[in-house]
């Protein structure tokens, strides 16, 4: 038997030939290094035809067939010429762009398929230079085809040499950029269209980028800012407008959750065009994305809306005067009958109570009803007197007195219509000083305070505390802003433990009709009318207040040593009852302010004379017909301002003094209105308090007759 020969696994196989092919590999690696470094000439190769030969040469061929099946697969269009510029080579990109296929193309010249059209001649001798030199060029040229198109085309041009250096010819790539071009200039175009939009827009345009850096700004919103152009580019917003960069990060931050556009926010605060001045805008945000649609930055529409906030102002507080008017009508004609009545039912009412507590004096279940009825009654009579404070015109009759006793009056009176265990504790500075006060109103202005303090103070533990003391004023003013003169000043202190007010409460609460107390408990005036009194007798009411903590009110009366007595003073209200010698001439195009500002005047005891057009005003003036004492005019009107104004009467009647009345005080109008001789300039918003402040100022009282 013979001996069989081991099997060879299928493993053992494999590997075997994996040596063979890694054999054969490093062999050829060898023969091509060879063949680089010019070590050999020829190969000789087994094929099955045979032993073969094979030149370089051939390779050559074989390398150069292979690069064109690369170029005829690529997009640009690749056309190579000999030195005579007849074409050698064109791949399918450059037969559909030149229309011509590469079998008619070949050997003819390369101007029978396009021709180069230059910007300048300067540019042609430039590639040929170029090729020259460097073998090399690229640059962008127009392309005319034998059809008769025209391609906007980017060449790059090679130089071949032969074997000996010579000019062998040249091979181009050149890519069609006609609708790039085309495109570009459209985006000029655009671009050009926006830069001039920009520029002459009315309203403010800005681009920022996500970190709220201003990338463009058109003038006007440049102007807005106080600031140029050029200093707002790649500046955050919260270098050039600290007041606003919260607000709009707010808005912003929304743009980037949702990716939707922000449109008509109000925004409000302070540029450096316009420091220390609250100014107002309305502003829309976009988001701007880039081509793969992320938000990179933001678009802003501005509008400034100053003025419109303004007008929108005067407007609602002139509807709130004529309101407030005829509600104060309503309120005198109650006043002037039914109240009168009122009181004396009220009187028989307590009264007949009284009597009642001694009847059911053994009878407890009677006398807690009769002790509500009695409050209620109470109440009801307090209702009445400050309406009646508020509606009729009074006299102040003011005169050197003692606090003390109006004080302690004042307590006892309360005592009797306070709550359930609420105790008052009264003290007295030891220097506590004579003042010139109506006694009064000043009680008048005690019980208010201190029904204000009981009825705060309702389910809640202590006492009223009322402190009469002594006080320089003169820190106190600044600090709260009060028109007195300085000096020492009594100053009494009605202090609650009450439920307290918040911020919005505290501003409001010496307005007319303003309360806090449940409908039927109360008018809104108590305050009102104290604030009123005050201010009469020359002093001032302040308050403090926060949630929880109880409230301080402060009276201030001029010490009698420190103000001049009078003997008998006068309110403004009474002023209407004393003489009409004093001539007032009002001139304003409104007549819901022209109304409201002519009842004021006769209320406090003025003549006066109404005109809504300043020339026929004018003619008034010259004319000489009546005499005028002063002369009140709006500053916004059509045709002449009150500046306009004030400069005709001061030409025609030097001495007459002029007031103008303007909705919003700028420096340059204060300027102007020095310049033409007005007297005093005062705010429309204020204008009750600084017209009468104004006619002390100018000693114009009503005279008397």
């Amino acid at each position: 038997m013979g001996t069989k020969a081991p099997a060879t696994s299928p493993e053992a196989q494999l590997r075997a030939e994996n040596a063979e092919l890694r054999a054969r590999l490093e062999e050829a690696e060898d023969t091509m290094r060879a063949i680089r470094s010019g070590e050999v000439e020829a190969l000789v190769v087994e094929t099955a035809d045979g032993p073969q030969i094979f030149t370089l040469q051939g390779l050559d061929a074989e390398s150069n067939r292979f690069r064109g099946e690369i170029l005829a697969q690529v997009s640009d269009f690749v056309i190579a010429v000999d030195a005579d510029q007849r074409v050698t080579y064109l791949n399918v990109a450059a037969e559909r762009q030149y229309r011509i296929p590469a079998s008619d193309a070949l050997g003819r010249q390369l101007s029978e398929i396009f021709t180069r059209r230059w910007p300048c001649a300067e540019a042609e001798t430039a590639m040929w230079a170029a090729l020259r030199e460097y073998g090399e060029w690229r640059g962008e040229l127009i392309h005319r085809t034998y059809d008769g198109r025209e391609l906007q085309v980017e060449a790059w041009l090679t130089r071949l040499r032969d074997a000996d250096g010579a000019d062998a010819g040249m091979v181009t790539a050149i890519r069609d950029i006609t609708e790039r071009k085309r495109s570009a200039a459209e985006l000029q175009r655009v671009s050009e269209l926006l830069d001039t939009l920009l520029r002459t827009a009315p309203i403010g345009f800005c681009f920022l980028d996500r970190d709220l850096r201003f990338v463009r700004i058109n003038e006007r919103l440049a102007e807005m800012n106080g600031i140029s152009v050029e200093a707002h580019l790649g500046r955050q917003v919260s270098e050039i407008l600290p007041t606003l960069v919260d607000t709009l990060r707010d808005v912003t931050g929304r743009i980037l959750k949702t990716g939707e556009a922000e449109l008509n926010h109000e925004f409000s605060g302070e540029t450096s065009a316009a420091p220390g001045v609250t100014r107002f805008w309305n502003e829309s945000w976009y988001p701007v994305r880039d081509g793969a649609g992320e938000v990179v930055g933001f678009g802003g529409i501005i509008e400034e809306i100053t003025e419109r906030k303004k007008a929108e102002h005067t407007h609602a507080s002139l509807e709130a005067q004529l309101r407030e008017s005829q509600k104060m009508e309503a309120i005198g004609t109650l006043a002037g009958g039914i109240a009168h009545d009122f009181n004396n039912i009220l009187g028989a009412i307590l009264g007949n109570v009284e009597l009642a507590r001694q009847d059911a004096a053994a009878n407890w279940q009677a006398l807690v009803s009769l002790d509500e009825i009695q409050k209620a009654g109470y109440r009801a009579r307090d209702l009445v007197q400050q309406i009646l404070s508020f509606s009729r015109r009074q006299t102040t009759a003011r005169r050197v007195m003692a606090l003390a006793p109006v004080v302690e009056e004042s307590v006892r009176l309360l005592r009797a219509t306070l709550y359930g265990g609420m105790q008052i504790d009264c003290r007295y500075a030891a220097d506590t000083p004579a003042v010139v006060a109506d006694p009064t109103q000043v009680q008048q202005v005690l019980l208010n305070l201190g029904t204000n303090a009981a009825h705060a103070m309702q389910g809640r533990p202590g006492s009223i505390d009322i402190q009469v003391e002594c006080i320089a004023l003169d820190e106190i003013a600044a600090q709260h802003d009060l028109n007195l003169r300085p000096g020492r000043y009594a100053r009494i202190v009605v202090r609650d433990a009450g439920h307290g007010m918040d911020s919005a409460t505290l501003r409001r609460i010496f307005e007319p009709f303003f309360t806090t107390k449940p409908v039927g408990e109360g008018t809104g005036l108590g305050l009102s009318v104290a604030h009123g009194i005050m201010q009469a007798h020359d002093g001032a009411i302040i308050a403090h207040s926060e949630p929880g903590t109880g409230s301080r009110f402060e009276l201030y009366f001029p010490r009698a040593d420190e103000a001049p007595v009078t003997g008998h003073a006068v309110t403004d209200a009474a002023a209407a009852g004393e003489g009409r010698g004093r001539h007032i001439l009002y001139i304003d195009d409104d007549e819901a302010q022209v109304y409201m500002i002519k009842r004021m005047l006769e209320r406090w005891g003025y003549r006066v004379s109404t005109y809504i057009e300043q020339r026929e005003a004018l003619v008034a003036l010259r004319a000489g017909n009546i005499q005028f004492d002063l002369v009140v005019t709006d500053f916004h009107m059509p045709g002449m301002s009150g500046v306009e104004v004030a400069r005709a009467i001061r030409d025609a009647q030097p001495d007459l003094p002029v007031i103008v009345v303007s909705g919003y005080i700028t420096d340059a109008l204060r300027t102007q209105a020095a310049a033409a001789g007005v007297r005093e300039l005062i705010a429309k918003t204020q204008v009750v308090e600084e017209l009468r402040d104004a006619l002390q100022r100018l000693a114009l009282k009503p005279s008397h007759g």
